[in-house]
């Protein structure tokens, strides 16, 4: 069966300077690379898009609205000109409209927002304003410059762009997926993670936060589409065992009536039912050196790193990586006493495996990245600091929670690969009651003595 996916978007963000063979189309670009990422995956999907050059709300027809209808997934690519366009909001309109659960409640919509330019969360259609999207560009806070990762018309596009067009892919996957029926005998409780709504820096690290414990068989909160009131909140924290909140440069939107911005609302009504649930636990993430130009969240933020306001078995973690807090929210998450962890290796609990690489050879090694990611592998990564060197206390909890580690050994010196097999050495020794599963080496170029010699760990 062949399902329709539908690219609703804003006809001048296709654009060229004139018509020439070397000019393609944003537009053009992303509907070829991604439909070559959903053949590679071998699903059969259709991507159909308008591409009439008339106006474009003059011709809203029965062809798009049967598209609309048909389609499995819309994929709204968000821009300045998108929400300027009526038919663009009519096409998301009709498909909420379309795609609504039984009730009739908007909220779980297959909905795919791929932002092509940096657009606030408040200029955005209210029906995917709260949802997590993909970015096609990254933001140079020292130039306060958007940088995409294509620059249309030509043949630039950074790495960046090839990874985004895969994320897209595996949800794509995901959603098409058919989830397996329940085994008799087998059920069991599914611990409920509250992610509160974070402010626009930190969408990736909340989408990453997401996917890992969606990947892991938790059950995330809120919906996506929520609706920001205390109430919801409340309903969302009640069934939850950890609530997290990730602190930025700033507080989020303010709900429409509300006097306090919503990381601060979450912040506040997470400490309410803590008092009527002792089982539930506040985790809070400060990224290194946060601070904010607004008066209030800034002393809000100030607050947190003196620890006023936080209660017995509350966690802050300032200046900790997201792959630290990663480790420590599924951590709490697996020795919680309801809690049954699944086995490694199975759908619910992918292996884990730490890719080790010094700072020189971070570009060549992140190659295996995707290919052990796209083999159901989950990649830790080390951390570095502003002079490339490498983060002991990082390094330690990665270590700690792998089920096995790859070295990359190219430019790095031999002194730092054998640092690191004498390590994984010490991790698998006979006193070790959780020792690695698997342990190697990837020898790349360039070609030394030394390695002509070398021994996997």
């Amino acid at each position: 069966m062949v399902h329709t996916i539908f690219l609703s978007y804003a006809h001048d963000d296709n654009l060229v300077p004139e018509r020439d063979p070397r000019f393609t189309g944003w537009v053009d670009f992303f509907h070829k690379t991604l439909s070559l990422e959903l053949g590679e995956r071998s699903l059969d999907c259709e991507l159909w898009r308008d591409r009439r050059d008339l106006d474009p709300i003059a011709f809203f027809d029965e062809e798009i609205k049967n598209a609309i209808r048909d389609s499995k997934i819309l994929i709204a690519i968000i821009s300045p000109r998108y929400v300027e366009r009526e038919y663009c909001l009519n096409e998301l309109t009709m498909f909420v409209d379309f795609h609504a659960e039984g009730d009739g409640t908007p909220g779980n919509e297959p909905i795919l927002k791929v932002v092509r330019r940096s657009l606030s969360e408040e200029r955005q259609p209210a029906p995917i304003r709260l949802r997590t999207g993909v970015e096609f560009f990254r933001i140079d806070k020292e130039k306060n410059e958007e940088i995409p990762f294509y620059e249309g018309y030509g043949s630039y596009q950074d790495q960046e762009y090839w990874r985004v067009i895969r994320r897209i892919g595996s949800s794509i996957e995901n959603q098409l997926a058919t989830a397996p029926e329940p085994q008799p005998g087998n059920s069991k409780k599914v611990e409920t993670v509250f992610l509160a709504v974070t402010s626009s820096d930190l969408a990736g690290q909340w989408a990453a936060l997401h996917e890992e414990f969606t990947s892991n068989g938790y059950r995330v909160v809120p919906n996506q589409n929520f609706l920001p009131t205390e109430e919801a909140i409340e309903a969302g924290l009640r069934g939850a065992t950890l609530s997290i909140h990730l602190m930025g440069e700033t507080s989020g939107f303010k709900p429409d009536g509300a006097d306090t911005p919503i990381v601060h609302s979450q912040f506040h009504v997470a400490e309410k039912i803590k008092t009527e649930n002792s089982q539930l636990k506040r985790v809070i993430w400060l990224p290194q050196g946060a601070q904010s130009k607004d008066p209030v969240h800034a002393a809000f933020i100030e607050k947190l790193q003196k620890y006023q306001g936080i209660a017995e078995g509350d966690e802050i973690l300032n200046g900790d990586t997201v792959e630290d807090l990663k480790t420590v929210i599924l951590r709490e998450l697996r020795d919680h006493p309801e809690n049954i962890k699944p086995a490694t290796g199975t759908p619910l609990a992918p292996p884990r495996v730490y890719l080790i690489f010094a700072n020189e050879d971070e570009g060549k090694a992140l190659e295996l990245y995707d290919v052990l990611a796209d083999a159901g592998i989950e990649v830790l990564l080390p951390e570095f600091d502003g002079d490339g060197m490498e983060q002991p206390g990082h390094h330690a909890n990665q270590l700690a929670s792998c089920d096995g580690a790859l070295i990359y050994y190219g430019e790095a010196s031999h002194a730092f690969v054998q640092k690191h097999v004498d390590g994984l050495a010490n991790r698998n020794s006979a006193g070790d009651p959780d020792p690695l599963s698997a342990t190697g080496a990837y020898l790349a170029s360039p070609h030394t003595p030394r390695k002509n010699i070398f021994r996997s760990p």
